[in-house]
């Protein structure tokens, strides 16, 4: 459509800051500058688009997990959604028997 292409593009072809883009952030769509960029495992955020997929959490370092669907989770939610599920799971060594 090239109705999009005027309104998301400057006259010498390069993007406003406001344009959708194709390699943006995963949330919102829009171009990410170095200045308000967060890294997770495989792709690159704003920093008001890295929260918690379930919860909206504010994430950093140390409490992010990847999804295997692409978005990204802090570690209770992930737990709960990709964890181990049944019984026997976190029981520890003082539940083993010997015989």
């Amino acid at each position: 459509n090239s109705n999009n292409y005027i309104q998301n593009f400057s006259p010498d072809g390069r993007p406003f800051a406001g344009a959708k883009s194709a390699n943006g952030c995963p949330r919102c769509g829009f171009a990410v500058y170095a200045a308000e960029q967060m890294i997770s495992k495989s792709r690159i955020w704003h920093k008001r688009c890295f929260y918690c997929s379930d919860c909206r959490k504010s994430l950093d370092s140390t409490n992010l997990n990847d999804g295997p669907d692409g978005d990204i989770y802090c570690r209770n939610c992930y737990s709960r959604n990709y964890g181990p599920k049944g019984v026997g799971y976190g029981l520890g060594a003082g539940a083993l028997q010997m015989t």
